[in-house]
């Protein structure tokens, strides 16, 4: 059973890549999101990070820091059905910081 899962996974990766393009990316958008709670107020923000109206972009997050205790603490990011980037974080400690990267294909 587990042979034929891991041949058919195999070959499931081959067509993919066989029909792949190769692309060069390179970033275009690259910030710092900072997430503070205030006082006692857990901080939750939504910022746009860009429009990709033509389907040619990704964001990725490629780096987090700060205080990261409990189960509160995250940082997501989505598109929209407008075709915007959205990061979307919250957080309940006194610092925690996201680093988000976009990358367009050329």
């Amino acid at each position: 059973m587990r042979k034929a899962l891991l041949t058919a996974i195999i070959g499931l990766a081959l067509v993919g890549a066989s029909s792949a393009h190769a692309t060069r990316l390179h970033v275009f958008l690259s910030t710092q999101i900072e997430l503070s709670k205030q006082g006692d107020n857990c901080a939750e923000r939504t910022v746009k990070l860009t429009e990709d109206f033509a389907d040619t972009a990704v964001c990725v997050i490629t780096g987090a820091g700060g205080s990261l205790q409990g189960a509160g603490e995250f940082g997501s990011l989505s598109k929209d059905n407008l075709g915007n980037w959205q990061f979307h974080g919250h957080s309940c400690q006194p610092r925690l910081f996201f680093d988000v990267t976009c990358f367009r294909a050329e």
